[in-house]
């Protein structure tokens, strides 16, 4: 599982490709602007509820944002120790 800082990549990257300010996810999400710019930076733990709100917000999973890997892809790419990128080339 990746660190705080590899999950805090995939929300920013997330973020901002739905053209989203760090800003405008945090109303969605009840909180602060600067928690939101806390998790991007690895700075704060999230907790299990903000994971799932955030891949509501997000349009994505709990294991992309966790692992990196998206949820059809999970067992396929433990099985074959493939990458998310390998498994979205082979499709």
């Amino acid at each position: 599982m990746g660190g705080s800082n590899e999950i805090g990549a995939r929300i920013k990257e997330l973020r901002e490709k739905h053209g989203m300010t760090q800003t405008e996810l945090a109303e969605k999400l009840f909180t602060s602007r600067e928690t939101v710019n806390m998790w991007e930076r690895g700075a704060r733990d999230i907790k299990t509820g903000t994971i799932i709100a955030l891949a509501k917000a997000l349009k994505t999973n709990c294991d992309y944002l966790l692992t990196g890997v998206d949820t059809e892809n999970v067992i396929a790419s433990d099985l074959l120790g493939l990458t998310n990128e390998t498994m979205h080339a082979l499709v």
